[in-house]
């Protein structure tokens, strides 16, 4: 039979023991990244889970799927749903660990967390997404209703989640039907080495796009007509940054309308240059003028702009073209990235 050991020998051993563990903790590596802090806006069925699942695999990770959510991180619980202190979230996300926030929850609520060129997001056809969306409720939510109750209650759901700033100034747009360049383009974008993954796709289809007769695929399209637009805005967005891509040219991110007094007025930025940007304008195809891009943005005022803000132009277009204008195209002078103005 084995002595008993005393007990100041058990202490002993125990405080050698807590030494020893301290000092192999202290020893471990750090969580380092070369990843800047970003915002992923995760619209259900759009991929988001693979890519935040590949997120996790590199950066430390904060999620807000919701209060009740078992996916939503404990410091997003104690911070904003206990004590509804944004401000504590930001310093602990930003300051001391963290380099991602995710979950599902409109580009406003975090735009200040992070640089609107660190505002990430995919969006995927919208027939598609609301018709995959039905299949999860029904497979894990219990949804009884039909597909077209269903989707009366969940209509236009990304343009809802990115309304507040215009799709051209979202820093990382993903598009699902094409993952893999996408991600290509948010790897540049954010200097990460995410791998394309693939997660939460094994939905039971109770329904199929395949399956739907003309009227029900018409209420389907009138119930997401604002989906629609910004899916064809996205899409153009993609081709044309691709495009850049390959040519190795620096992207820009422009922004412009017509207002009632004929004045052209918005806003450009380089996605990495700190510099202005030069635009030249042209009307009906004709070569008007070139300006800068370095007056003081106000819009959007919860999103972080590059210089400061000093990224808006203002342009007055001349009298005698009122009334004679079929297009107005912005082409940015370094690198011939062009911006159609819609009239």
């Amino acid at each position: 039979m084995a002595a008993c050991s005393p007990p100041y020998l058990n202490m002993i051993n125990i405080m050698i023991k807590q030494k020893f563990t301290k000092l192999f903790q202290k020893k471990q590596p750090e969580h380092t990244s070369n990843t800047d802090p970003f915002v992923f806006v995760h619209i259900p069925k759009t991929a988001g889970t693979s890519f935040r699942v590949a997120v996790q695999q590199h950066e430390s990770v904060y999620c807000d799927y919701g209060k009740q959510s078992e996916f939503t991180s404990p410091d997003v619980t104690a911070y904003l749903y206990e004590t509804s202190n944004f401000y504590e979230l930001k310093q602990q996300i930003l300051k001391r660990k963290g380099e991602a926030l995710c979950g599902h929850f409109p580009i406003q609520r975090f735009a200040d967390f992070a640089p609107i060129t660190h505002q990430v997001t995919f969006v995927r056809e919208p027939i598609k997404r609301v018709i995959s969306h039905y299949n999860h409720f029904v497979t894990y939510n219990n949804f009884e209703g039909d597909l077209i109750s269903f989707v009366k209650k969940h209509m236009n759901v990304q343009s809802r989640a990115l309304h507040v700033i215009p799709i051209e100034l979202i820093g990382q747009l993903g598009i699902t039907e094409y993952y893999a360049e996408s991600l290509n383009l948010i790897n540049n974008g954010l200097n990460s080495q995410y791998v394309a993954l693939t997660h939460n796709v094994k939905t039971q289809n109770h329904i199929d796009e395949l399956q739907l007769n003309d009227e029900r695929l018409q209420t389907l399209q009138q119930h997401n007509q604002d989906d629609i637009m910004l899916y064809q805005k996205a899409i153009a967005l993609h081709q044309q940054r691709v495009a850049l891509f390959e040519e190795q040219k620096e992207w820009t991110y422009i922004h412009a309308k017509v207002n009632d007094n004929h004045v052209i007025h918005g806003c450009a930025f380089y996605q990495r240059s700190p510099d202005p940007v030069q635009l030249d304008v042209y009307i009906n195809g004709n070569f008007i003028r070139s300006f800068m891009a370095n007056q003081f943005y106000g819009l959007h005022p919860k999103f972080i702009f590059p210089r400061d803000r000093y990224i808006a132009f203002r342009y007055e277009i001349p009298k005698h073209f009122i009334g004679l204008i079929d297009t107005i195209e912005l082409r940015v002078v370094s690198t011939q990235q062009n911006y159609v103005i819609t009239q």
